[in-house]
């Protein structure tokens, strides 16, 4: 389910800020999931959201994770092998992060989330290593 950015705010309850119900009930229709599976749209009203997104989708630790990976580039970018071998590694560390990542819109997660600033950068580490 996180990877259509669902969380977990409760051990049967799930939230996404993303627009996934049409598909959900196509996916799950004439089913035998469909009798489990109670769907519905709200907004946010009062409470604190950053509370919130942290203990729905651990944003620290997502955080955390992305410097790791941050560091792991460096590394791998930094030995004297193949551009191929360190693209693959790029790649596979970030695919990694991202199945992680719920993909939070910018407006619940802040323009300087670090996670944007990780597509920037693997963009530009791709486009370094495929010149």
């Amino acid at each position: 389910m996180q990877g259509w950015g669902l969380g977990p705010w409760h051990r049967s309850f799930w939230l996404t800020p993303h627009p996934i119900i049409d598909v959900l009930k196509e996916l799950v229709s004439q089913k035998e999931e469909e009798r489990y599976i109670q769907s519905f749209e709200a907004d946010h009203v009062f409470g604190g959201r950053e509370i919130l997104i942290e203990k729905v989708w651990q944003k620290s630790e997502l955080d955390k994770n992305y410097r790791g990976m941050f560091k792991k580039w460096h590394d791998a970018l930094s030995t004297d092998s193949d551009k191929t071998l360190k693209l693959a590694t790029v790649v596979s560390e970030y695919i990694g992060l991202l199945r992680q990542d719920p993909g939070l819109p910018k407006e619940l997660i802040g323009a300087g989330w670090i996670g944007f600033e990780a597509y920037t950068l693997f963009r530009e580490i791709r486009s370094i290593l495929f010149s």
